[in-house]
């Protein structure tokens, strides 16, 4: 019987969501997202990562998996390693927003032949919303859990699909607040803290920056206000 392999509550989570192959691994570290993603489907799936060292360890565990006739391991940054039409699908999880964003655009021909994205970025999340908006894609589906006292969010992202409409839903997630999602809901709640205490010191400060800084706090409180208020009607 093959050995499953094992995945943290977010991975799962990023792996339930991808439903085009062949689909690519980018940043795969040790391969178990691929190995995951090779045992879930029949489909092609690859790993790439722009370090030989991780790669070298992916190998490893894909034959200790025994998929090998299954995922496939490349050299490079990003899409790099594929050619237009070679993936259907990329998965990019652990990482930065801005370089997802930046790696979505180093080979654009390939990007633009993807059907599918799924992401899972460590910050700048909002930032994200837009830029897939920005290359064609819409996202269909976001997922959020607080793992080892962390938030992560999970963007699931289809070409063509219909864009966001309002600033909320880049900032917290339009499909998050459409499902009344109780993660964010908690999120929000802790955000609403954090904000009051950052707004309490700036308000004793009484300097031109305090000041300015204050204004841009207040205006934070009312988005979350905002969020709150679309989660619980």
């Amino acid at each position: 019987m093959e050995q499953s392999v094992e995945l943290s509550r977010r991975l799962q989570e990023v792996v339930s969501c991808v439903s085009c192959y062949p689909v690519a691994d980018v940043g795969t570290d040790h391969g178990y997202v691929a190995i995951a993603l090779a045992q879930k489907e029949t489909g092609k799936v690859f790993g790439s990562d722009v370090n030989a060292g991780p790669l070298f360890h992916a190998r490893e565990n894909v034959a200790r998996f025994g998929v090998e006739e299954k995922v496939e391991l490349r050299l490079g940054s990003g899409l790099t390693p594929f050619q237009r039409g070679e993936i259907r699908s990329a998965v990019f999880a652990g990482m930065g927003g801005m370089l997802i964003l930046r790696l979505l655009e180093e080979k654009r021909e390939v990007t633009d032949g993807l059907e599918e994205l799924v992401l899972s970025p460590q910050q700048d999340i909002p930032a994200v919303r837009k830029g897939v908006e920005a290359i064609g894609f819409g996202i269909i589906e976001e997922k959020m859990l607080k793992e080892d006292g962390k938030y992560y969010v999970i963007i699931h992202c289809r070409r063509g699909a219909v864009p966001y409409t309002k600033p909320i839903d880049y900032l917290y997630g339009g499909k998050l607040l459409e499902e009344k999602n109780l993660v964010l809901l908690a999120f929000l709640r802790e955000e609403e803290k954090r904000v009051h205490t950052i707004a309490r010191r700036l308000k004793a400060a009484q300097t031109p920056k305090a000041q300015e800084r204050l204004r841009e706090v207040e205006q934070e409180s009312i988005l979350i206000q905002e969020a709150v208020a679309c989660l619980q009607h």
